[in-house]
């Protein structure tokens, strides 16, 4: 759609319309019974397509035609259409086909459940946040700790295991320990030190930890003396 540009003698000036001036007797555009028709056919086209009924004295129905086609059609609110895609969409007044968005490829995807996201298929489905609630509460799941006892971050397999507990020394013998729960794949790095009744005159050593356990060594022990340690791994 444009200005009668191709219309001879049509009288634009700076290819727009002007009125006839009476001062200098300079004649008016002429406005063309075709191009004049065009014009109506193709505001009317957009109308029907709302499935409104043209009337002559109601000055909004085009607003009205377009708010229906962008706000309650559904297909026009998934992307945007190029000209000869809406010239279709008007003529048919009919959605295109649906096509379901994935990581990949753009469409149109429901919120998946509690159930999918924690499950990992946001392939298919779109994250809510609360399903990301749900999802780091069961990586991060509320429990109650003991004096000797773990956490795994994230809670599922192959998370980083921090753990951490104590052992009584009640001599200068060696003493072993089981951690509170068996490394899965590797043991890291374990921390230890003497505590008692008094300042320690010497050292521990972790000896060759496992992923299972340790033996700690240290000439200090006693009645009320123990071993406390941190030991990482996954």
């Amino acid at each position: 759609m444009d200005y009668p540009k191709s219309v001879p003698s049509v009288g634009l000036v700076n290819g727009k319309f002007v009125d006839e001036n009476t001062v200098s007797g300079a004649p008016g555009s002429l406005i063309s019974a075709s191009w004049g028709n065009a014009v109506t056919d193709e505001l009317l086209a957009v109308i029907r397509a709302a499935q409104l009924d043209p009337k002559e004295d109601d000055l909004d129905q085009l607003l009205e035609a377009i708010r229906y086609i962008v706000q309650d059609d559904a297909y026009a609110k998934a992307r945007v259409y190029n000209k000869e895609e809406i010239d279709a969409l008007l003529d048919s007044n009919s959605a295109p086909a649906v096509v379901h968005a994935t990581s990949s490829k753009e469409g149109i995807a429901r919120f998946g459940t509690m159930a999918e996201q924690v499950g990992g298929v946001l392939d298919s489905v779109i994250s809510h946040p609360l399903g990301v609630v749900t999802l780091l509460n069961s990586w991060f799941s509320k429990r109650t700790f003991s004096a000797n006892d773990y956490i795994r971050i994230p809670d599922v397999d192959g998370g980083l295991i921090i753990q951490w507990g104590y052992v009584w020394k009640p001599s200068s013998d060696p003493v072993a320990v089981t951690w509170p729960v068996a490394f899965p794949k590797f043991f890291c790095r374990c921390i230890a030190s003497v505590g008692g009744a008094s300042i320690p005159l010497n050292a521990v050593s972790t000896g060759t930890p496992s992923q299972t356990g340790a033996t700690f060594y240290s000439n200090s022990g006693g009645t009320g003396w123990d071993i406390s340690y941190i030991v990482i791994g996954w």
